[in-house]
């Protein structure tokens, strides 16, 4: 619905040189994005994990503040040190689909491609090591495709925050 703000964003990238919304359109629907349908390679029913970046910031300040990293590791030898981060809930392509579909308002159809590849069926990391210390993500899918799609419409990180205790209480309280 946003004409001005898609071309504004292709015409924003280096390489291309699109001057016209009928170019932008024409471009899109290389890749399978027009008004009417969106083509989704695969099935669409591969799963995936997906993290805020705000919640994998929240994560990276939690550990630094309550990881003592030697405990991760015996007799100098670093096994399994590493801390995976998530929210611990997959969801299917097509639901991500249809979720993002609903929340930006698209009329149009999804299709999804099967002559394309699935790749890896299911990817859930494995939580528990930052879990136990008592950190969880806060933002679910829905609630992170609505800041995105809000973030696109006023202006896409327009904002730049310079003082780092400015940027901690933009993130929230560090938990």
């Amino acid at each position: 619905n946003d004409e001005k703000g898609v071309l504004e964003d292709i015409l924003l990238r280096d390489h291309l040189k699109l001057s016209t919304m009928s170019e932008a359109k024409e471009y899109l629907a290389k890749f399978g994005v027009s008004e009417k349908s969106v083509e989704i390679w695969g099935s669409g029913k591969v799963r995936r994990e997906f993290l805020h970046a705000k919640d994998l910031a929240r994560a990276s300040i939690f550990a630094m503040l309550n990881v003592n990293f030697k405990d991760l590791y015996k007799e100098e030898k670093p096994i399994n040190t590493h801390i995976n981060v998530g929210t611990g809930v997959d969801y299917s392509i097509k639901d991500v689909a249809l979720k993002v579909k609903q929340i930006v308002g698209f009329k149009g159809e999804l299709t999804f491609n099967t002559s394309k590849p699935d790749s890896t069926m299911d990817r859930l990391l494995d939580n528990s090591k930052i879990n136990a210390l008592g950190w969880e993500a806060k933002i679910n899918l829905e609630e992170g495709v609505q800041m995105m799609y809000q973030w696109y419409h006023t202006g896409g990180g327009g904002v730049t925050l310079h003082k780092q205790n400015v940027a901690l209480s933009h993130l929230g309280k560090v938990t």
